[in-house]
């Protein structure tokens, strides 16, 4: 269950993140319009106005867009866009193979986070 103090975590590790590292813009993956709950806009207008007070831009990337991107062009899954990232990074190939023996939901989202930030990098 989603609470306040959740987004005050996420909030305290952007902020530290900001102190022990150079930081100059936060990217998104964001659910589909009809997926986003009254929480998720909470937290997405939380680090939107983070952002702002510490002047920093926020991107927002669907993950339609990434998958797209970065998956299999006729179908999107998971495996697809991991296998390649695996490609581009090759250094994620221990994760991708520990994913495939645990399914472990963790791996997915890390492959996720990457392909945002590969994303917003090809963008820029």
């Amino acid at each position: 269950m989603w609470s306040p103090q959740k987004r005050d975590l996420v909030l305290a590790s952007l902020a530290s993140c900001i102190k022990h590292y150079t930081i100059t813009d936060i990217a998104l993956s964001i659910p589909d319009e009809h997926q986003q709950t009254k929480a998720f806009k909470e937290l997405q207008e939380a680090i939107e106005g983070f952002a702002r007070n510490h002047d920093m831009q926020v991107t927002l990337y669907t993950a339609k867009e990434v998958y797209q991107r970065f998956g299999s062009p006729v179908k999107r899954t998971r495996n697809a866009l991991m296998t390649r990232l695996v490609l581009l990074f090759p250094e994620l190939s221990l994760y991708f193979e520990r994913e495939k023996v645990n399914r472990n939901k963790y791996y997915v989202k890390l492959f996720e986070a990457i392909a945002v930030a590969a994303y917003h990098s090809q963008e820029k």
